[in-house]
């Protein structure tokens, strides 16, 4: 559940930069096609960017590299805090009413189709409504107001027609899709009212093809709800009216414009440096983190590597006796690996000892705190002299079932 929390606020934080991003540099330029671009990749970039894992970073060190064995630090898990649950059930029953609320609408707009008089054309169906009802398209279906006529009938006719030419019912169902699963984010009603205005844009440039004077008066029928020149979209907002207006007398966006696109990349850079870190690489290729110390002296181009005083028993002994497991990582039920690095100097003292990987919520800390409690190592020795040596400890941090056993020493190697 922590993950998906944390992938929740990751994708959600990420739409929002974005929209800012659209709002601040492109959302006022006549590239409608673009706009509508941009708008529909804000939830597939925001979504699937914050899944994505940077391959591994190999170490880079002057140093030789040995790897030690894995040390496991069990724990019992922590009961489950009640609110977790109760929110985690909240959240999928507002998503269920809302789904439901998304499938009565669609049902609604089927009835219609079913019981209403209509025409098929080669790209599309034409549903003639009463007279009350305004004029809006669904899908590759045209609701045609009936009152309609002449001119008027002929502009709101190509105006629909456009929206479903271009297809942006799947616009709007695929955007009214995540804001149900990401009820929660108010971003994604602004995302979905831009992209509305967007479509609105593009079937207005289109349909008011050489005629914007008539086709402004057309929309301000609308506004003041004339039955003879009404005009309608399924997803109209009339306090879109003065917007639309003014951008069918606009003058198009210069074609040197369009590097303010561009914009969102500074967005994507900082999200990479900020949020997909990459883990670091372990020094050594293969297994070598399962291998026993002594068999890694080739790997790390050493006569004689390192050792702990009483063997490698005893530093894993060590270890499993003072390792303690975060009481904030058992409440939140973190589980994962800790891979420390540090460096034993050719007098055999450690120091440098840092995090090259860690699960946070105090285990990496902890990890740290009993590596710099460990004894002076006996210095890795290279053609007859001491020299200093880089070692990385994989510390893997366990929630079991029973409560933890000490550590069995591995037995001694001859």
């Amino acid at each position: 559940m922590n993950n998906f929390l944390v992938y929740t606020l990751e994708a959600n934080l990420l739409v929002a930069a974005l929209y800012a991003c659209y709002r601040l540099s492109v959302h006022r330029l006549t590239t409608f096609a673009w706009n509508r671009l941009f708008l529909l990749l804000i939830p597939v970039v925001g979504l699937l960017l914050p899944l994505v894992e940077l391959p591994p970073t190999p170490m880079a060190s002057a140093l030789p590299q040995l790897s030690l064995n894995e040390v496991v630090v069990g724990a019992l898990p922590q009961a489950s805090i009640p609110w977790m649950s109760w929110l985690l059930w909240s959240y999928w029953a507002v998503v269920g009413l809302l789904g439901l609320r998304l499938v009565w609408q669609i049902t609604n707009l089927m009835r219609l189709f079913l019981r209403s008089a209509k025409v098929r054309h080669s790209s599309h169906w034409e549903v003639y409504l009463p007279d009350e009802q305004p004029s809006f398209s669904f899908l590759n279906v045209l609701f045609l107001n009936g009152s309609l006529s002449g001119n008027a009938k002929e502009i709101v006719v190509n105006h629909e027609l456009v929206h479903i030419r271009q297809h942006h019912s799947f616009d709007l169902l695929f955007l009214q899709v995540v804001s149900v699963l990401f009820w929660f984010n108010p971003v994604w009603f602004f995302v979905k009212r831009s992209l509305v205005t967007v479509h609105e844009f593009l079937a207005d440039a289109d349909g008011s093809a050489g005629q914007p004077k008539q086709y402004s008066e057309l929309l301000l029928s609308q506004s003041f709800q004339v039955p003879a020149m009404a005009l309608s979209h399924a997803f109209y907002h009339q306090n879109l009216l003065k917007t639309r207006i003014k951008m069918l007398y606009k003058t198009p966006t210069n074609w040197r414009q369009r590097w303010r696109y561009a914009l969102v990349l500074p967005v994507l850079c900082t999200w990479f440096v900020l949020a997909c870190t990459p883990e670091m690489q372990d020094p050594l290729p293969g297994n070598a983190a399962s291998e026993p110390l002594s068999s890694l002296k080739n790997r790390a181009e050493v006569d004689t590597p390192p050792s702990y005083p009483g063997g490698m028993s005893q530093l894993t002994l060590f270890l499993g006796e003072n390792l303690q497991y975060p009481r904030k990582a058992k409440e939140a039920n973190i589980e994962g690996k800790v891979m420390v690095q540090f460096r034993v100097s050719a007098t055999g003292e450690i120091d440098g000892a840092e995090i090259i990987r860690g699960i946070g919520y105090g285990c990496d800390e902890e990890a740290l705190r009993v590596i710099n409690l460990l004894e002076n190592f006996e210095p890795a020795v290279r053609d007859g002299a001491p020299v200093a040596t880089q070692l990385t400890l994989p510390i893997m941090f366990k929630l079991v079932d029973d409560a933890p056993h000490p550590p069995v020493p591995p037995a001694p190697q001859r």
